[in-house]
């Protein structure tokens, strides 16, 4: 988790006051990144995203996290 916090850290020191970063990730919401996330910035949330997938003929699932600094 360390080296993960890290990184973010450095990232959110490159927003702009109130920006925002986003990442779409294609596995279910992680509850230790979402943990990560919320020691780094001051606010952060995962949303699941459900589509058609039409290479499967079924429906998809992906989450983007969404954080503030």
């Amino acid at each position: 988790m360390g080296a993960r916090a890290e990184g973010l850290r450095t990232l959110r020191r490159h927003l702009h006051p109130e920006g925002v970063f986003a990442l779409w990730s294609d596995d279910p919401p992680d509850d230790d990144f979402m943990d990560v996330l919320n020691g780094v910035f001051p606010a952060a949330s995962a949303h699941v995203v459900s589509f058609p997938n039409p290479l499967t003929g079924g429906e998809s699932a992906n989450t983007v996290y969404v954080a503030r600094a």
